[in-house]
C-alpha cells in the first residue's frame, strides 16, 4: 500500500507517495524518495531522475544492499545484512517504477478532480444524469479510495452512492459551504 504525501505549490496540494531507498555514505540507511504527481522528486533535497540515475550507477543510492553488510536504524543500531535477493535485480526497476508512480498520481489526481467536481454539480442540481455521470467516475476507484472529503464512515460521497437516500437541500446547502467554500449559484 502507498503512503500518500502532499506538498504545496503555489497554495494548492499536490499528491505523492513515497519509495524507500538505500544511501551508501559510510554505511547504508534508508531514505525517503518522495514522488509527486507533477513530476517533483525529493530525497535529500529537491532531485532529478537523471541525477537518481547517476546516484544508482556510482552506488551512492541503491535499492537493495550488498550482503554482509550494515544498515544503520537511528536511535536502534545497526543490522546485518545477509544474501538477500530482491525480487528485481535490475536498477532499470526503481526507474520504471518512479515514472509509473508519476504517471499513476497524474491519473488518479485527475479523476479525482473530475468526481470532485461531478459532486458539486450534483449537490447544485440533484437530477439523474449528474448522479448517474457521478456514480460513473465513482466506481471507477479501488474502495481503499474512495474516501475524497473524509474518512470513509463520514465521507458525503460514500454515504451517497452506497445507500443512494436523496440528500437534503439542507445537507446540499452544508456540503457545499463546507467543501466547496461555498462557490456555487443557485441550488435547485
Amino acid at each position: 500500500m502507498d503512503r500518500l504525501i502532499y506538498r504545496e505549490k503555489n497554495g494548492s496540494l499536490i499528491k505523492g507517495t513515497i519509495i524507500n531507498l538505500l544511501v551508501n555514505d559510510d554505511g547504508y540507511h534508508l531514505v525517503d524518495l518522495k514522488v509527486y504527481a507533477d513530476g517533483h522528486l525529493d530525497c535529500l533535497g529537491e532531485i532529478d531522475l537523471p541525477t537518481i540515475k547517476r546516484l544508482f550507477q556510482s552506488g551512492k543510492l541503491c535499492w537493495k544492499m550488498p550482503p554482509n553488510e550494515k544498515l544503520f536504524i537511528p536511535y536502534i543500531s545497526y543490522i546485518w545484512t545477509s544474501d538477500y535477493h530482491n525480487r528485481k535485480e535490475s536498477e532499470e526497476f526503481i526507474f520504471d517504477l518512479i515514472e509509473s508512480k508519476i504517471e499513476e498520481l497524474k491519473n488518479e489526481e485527475s479523476c479525482q478532480l473530475k468526481c470532485i467536481e461531478a459532486f458539486k454539480q450534483y449537490l447544485i442540481n440533484p437530477i439523474e444524469p449528474n448522479l448517474k455521470k457521478l456514480k460513473s467516475l465513482y466506481d471507477l476507484f479501488p474502495a481503499d479510495k474512495k474516501g475524497l472529503f473524509e474518512h470513509p464512515p463520514k465521507d458525503p460521497l460514500i454515504k451517497l452512492m452506497e445507500t443512494q437516500e436523496h440528500i437534503s437541500r439542507e445537507d446540499r446547502e452544508y456540503y457545499l459551504k463546507d467543501y466547496f467554500q461555498g462557490e456555487w449559484l443557485e441550488i435547485k
